[in-house]
């Protein structure tokens, strides 16, 4: 089916004049938006200003109701942007809207920020890189306390794990070299102040309680017979 203008008799399809009369209507109401612009509230001039970009873009996209043409003219449509020709700016939440140079200088600052990322994945011995590791004990003449003072300073997440009678500092695999690196520096600083005290005792006492006491007073109060090696 054609969708051409019939301009032989100077008449229109009634599908091309009702296409006419859309465009027409958003041309008026545009012009009407804008003689009510100056007495609106804030509000209702943010929302009007929406309103006729809207309009002004329907506008200029579909010209004078001929977009049921199958192929469209070459016209120079640089010189009809209707929908821009306003001085108003619409703020997007307050603030006005970005160049595209402020744009292409914030990707950048993240880009190099972003730079010593070390990504999720499989590690030197399959660590991951959210892994703990140790890097120092207390049984070497650390405080871990005053390690972890030192890792904290250079925003490195560190913990301490107690295992048997030792405490241990430990810090994500990702962070190992450098934390490394931080301590060697501040050995001083880190180096524990008072001679370690045991919190367990030791292996050979644990087994002497449970030989010489707490089996023959067991046995005993089970009447059974206490025998010696």
């Amino acid at each position: 089916m054609s969708t051409k203008r019939d301009l032989d008799d100077g008449t229109r399809t009634g599908v091309e004049a009702s296409d006419i009369r859309l465009s027409n209507e958003w041309r008026s109401r545009s012009t009407d938006i804008q003689g009510r612009l100056p007495d609106a509230s804030p509000l209702r001039r943010q929302n009007l200003l929406v309103e006729k970009r809207l309009l002004g873009f329907l506008s200029h996209t579909y010209g004078p109701g001929n977009w049921r043409r199958d192929v469209h003219s070459d016209r120079d449509v640089s010189s009809e942007l209707y929908f821009f020709e306003t001085d108003d700016e619409l703020a997007i939440g307050g603030k006005p809207p970005k160049s595209s140079g402020l744009i292409r200088s914030i990707l950048k600052k993240l880009s190099v920020a972003v730079a010593g990322f070390v990504p999720v994945g499989s590690r030197v011995d399959g660590l991951r890189a959210e892994d703990w590791v140790t890097i120092a004990a207390e049984s070497s003449n650390i405080s871990p306390k005053a390690a972890q003072r030192v890792l904290w300073r250079q925003d490195i997440s560190s913990r301490v794990t107690h295992v048997g009678d030792d405490l241990f500092v430990q810090v994500r695999s990702s962070d190992r070299g450098p934390a490394i690196q931080l301590l060697a520096t501040a050995r001083n600083e880190i180096r524990a102040r008072r001679p370690l005290r045991r919190r367990n005792p030791p292996l050979w006492v644990a087994h002497l309680l449970h030989d010489k006491i707490i089996l023959p007073v067991a046995l005993s109060f089970a009447g059974l017979p206490v025998v010696y090696a």
